[in-house]
């Protein structure tokens, strides 16, 4: 097993990155983290084949850059008041899932400009890439919704008859986000009107702004 490692310091707060080489039996597997306070609060793996050509220590420190980029990336905000905490995001995220989100399949904050993952829960970066996918196509077409308050805005639309995917905007951030629900656990309607103005109320009042 090889490893890198690489602090860094952002709005006062320790990142550490890291990045492993593990050899497996048939794959090799290199892994990239970032940790705040020791947690992950981001990961992203890459398995390859032992026939591939690859040398392990380019891949390793192409692996480790990205995960720098990506960290810095969350942090490149023109709006100064805004203040993102990844660890207490996915805290207050995972914490809203046990109170209210029966349903809920996943739920992700990323960046609207380019989509890079923030925070969520059950994150996935392919997912996200889909999403944010998606979500560049109907922001080229449609106005997102305005909605009361006019705090936040978004769209839905649904995917089967039984999952919907909830996309939208915070306002007077650079922040957009990603639900995808259950219908058969969770109606859109109980969802809209109860549990995602909630939502939007909590991650406002964590980021300011």
């Amino acid at each position: 097993m090889q490893l890198l490692n690489h602090n860094i310091n952002i709005q006062d707060i320790i990142y550490h990155i890291q990045t492993e080489f593990i050899n497996r039996k048939k794959v090799n597997v290199i892994i990239s983290q970032i940790f705040q306070e020791g947690e992950v609060i981001w990961s992203n793996k890459n398995v390859y084949s032992k026939k591939e050509d690859l040398i392990y220590k380019d891949v390793m420190e192409k692996s480790h850059k990205n995960a720098i980029r990506h960290l810095k990336t969350i942090f490149d905000n023109k709006d100064k008041s805004i203040k993102l905490n990844i660890l207490n995001l996915n805290n207050l995220i995972v914490k809203f899932k046990d109170d209210f989100g029966r349903g809920i399949f996943f739920i992700e904050l990323f960046k609207k400009n380019d989509g890079t993952l923030i925070s969520g829960y059950n994150q996935n970066t392919f997912a996200t890439d889909v999403y944010y996918s998606i979500y560049k196509e109907l922001i080229s077409k449609f106005d997102l919704m305005d909605v009361s308050e006019k705090n936040f805005k978004y769209t839905y639309f649904e995917i089967s008859e039984d999952v919907a995917l909830v996309l939208g905007n915070i306002k007077d951030t650079d922040i957009s986000f990603s639900f995808l629900i259950d219908l058969k656990k969770l109606g859109i309607g109980m969802f809209l009107n109860a549990i995602y103005p909630k939502f939007i109320s909590i991650i406002k009042s964590e980021i300011g702004g």
